[in-house]
């Protein structure tokens, strides 16, 4: 059975993780996000019925916004779908399982294997297998998502794994940062990686999943 959301435990971590976060993107000049904000609403995605639908002709759901809403996962789906005006786009992040595995392998060859055996079964990181964790999340399968999505109606238009390449390097690519043309070959060598079918359902599944959707057009549009 998948582990029931609740917002205040999701709310609780990233309010000391993020503290002081928005208010810094609008007053730093190199960011230049400040006169692009036209609103804010503080919302959760498994009830956005504040905005009417097909309000947006492209909805961005990154940073794994769905892994972090547990057994609603597919209902946080349905309302960015809804909000997304048909012909539109849908841009999607969801954490990984083995990704997550693989970035923070140290931290897993530390966890019981009970816990570890428990984890990989359900994809669920709870304080119920690791007492004292607070990140609750749900970290999805490749062919797990790509199951969600599908049920939900959207055309998948591309589907990529994100940072597979350098997901474990953190600030040993600082080394690689100031060539230009080194660091621009990163993304080119992923791209390569996620060309193929065959190698890619490996590859999805080692990084965050990456999803571009397309919203279909009532017939009478086409």
């Amino acid at each position: 059975m998948a582990f029931p959301y609740d917002p205040s435990l999701v709310v609780d971590y990233f309010d000391d993780l993020a503290e002081g976060e928005w208010d810094r993107l609008e007053r730093d000049p190199e960011a230049g996000l400040g006169d692009r904000v036209e609103d804010r609403l503080l919302i959760d995605v498994v009830d956005m019925s504040a905005l009417d639908t097909g309000t947006f002709d492209a909805v961005v759901c990154y940073g794994g916004v769905l892994s972090y809403v547990m057994d609603r996962r597919g209902q946080g789906l349905e309302e960015c779908v809804r909000l997304t005006k048909p012909g539109g786009l849908l841009l999607m992040s969801v954490m990984s399982l083995w990704g997550s595995v693989h970035k923070g392998l140290s931290f897993v060859m530390s966890v019981p294997r009970e816990s570890n055996e428990a984890i990989i079964a359900s994809g669920d990181i709870t304080s119920e297998v690791l007492p004292g964790h607070r990140h609750f999340c749900h970290a999805f399968r490749g062919t797990e998502f790509r199951a969600l999505l599908e049920e939900a109606g959207p055309a998948i238009e591309a589907m990529s794994a994100s940072t597979c390449l350098t997901t474990a390097w953190g600030d040993r690519l600082a080394d690689i940062r100031p060539d230009d043309a080194r660091w621009a070959e990163l993304p080119e060598m992923e791209f390569k990686a996620d060309r193929s079918e065959a190698e890619s359902r490996v590859f999805r599944n080692m990084a965050d999943a990456c999803v571009r959707l397309g919203i279909p057009r009532p017939l009478a549009d086409h």
